[in-house]
């Protein structure tokens, strides 16, 4: 595993989420989590593919995005989305009424201040939406490694159900919902399990199904 490559990133073949990204924008939609008219923001938006089908989907929608890979920035900006290096770079008066921060907060060394900042840009009844690898083993396991948390040298951070939760109330926000989203895993959506799992959620605060990533929503 070498070190991360912000141009080798950039080069990536993301036409694999497509079918993700139009499931993941419908339930934004559905749930009102993005309204037509909504600022949004997008904290480590790569190269934009979740964005562009935010942009086909709703076209009004006024986006902004935090992307370290500066490389990224001139096809952000092509897609008229305001582009920023840091979140610093924004100013206070710009509030949202929805924040995604999608498998990052892994990667950053000291998460707690990243999402202190996202709270005072958040908008009063806005929400963030955030995604991160689960760090403990709940599936038998030989070694770490087979969970994804671990496959990277760039993840830092790892995290349970528990401590984010923990994580998010030090940062000021008071509101949470831990859920399992079938449009964040097309691929297993009609899994012979489905069914059982779709019985049991509900039961249990934290309930995983059968993914090894932690979702959450917060205001």
């Amino acid at each position: 595993m070498g070190a991360y490559d912000p141009e080798l990133d950039r080069q990536k073949d993301y036409t694999i989420y497509e079918q993700r990204n139009k499931l993941l924008v419908g339930y934004f939609r559905k749930t009102g989590f993005i309204k037509p008219g909504y600022h949004i923001l997008d904290f480590g938006a790569g190269t934009g593919h979740l964005l562009g089908t935010m942009k086909k989907a709703i076209p009004d929608l006024r986006i902004s995005a935090i992307e370290f890979n500066e490389a990224s920035h001139s096809d952000l900006r092509e897609m008229g989305v305001e582009t920023y290096k840091t979140i610093d770079q924004i100013p206070l008066e710009h509030q949202f009424e929805a924040i995604i921060f999608m498998e990052v907060i892994e990667h950053l060394d000291d998460p707690l201040e990243v999402l202190e900042e996202l709270k005072k840009r958040l908008k009063p009844g806005g929400r963030l939406f955030l995604t991160t690898p689960a760090g403990d083993l709940r599936q038998q396991v030989t070694k770490k490694w087979e969970l994804y948390a671990y496959h990277s040298y760039n993840h830092v951070q790892f995290f349970t159900e528990r401590s984010l939760e923990n994580c998010l109330k030090r940062a000021g926000f008071k509101h949470f919902t831990y859920t399992y989203i079938n449009e964040l895993y097309p691929d297993k959506k009609g899994s012979a399990i489905q069914t059982k799992i779709d019985a049991l959620k509900g039961k249990y605060r934290y309930w995983r199904g059968y993914t090894d990533h932690l979702t959450f929503f917060a205001s």
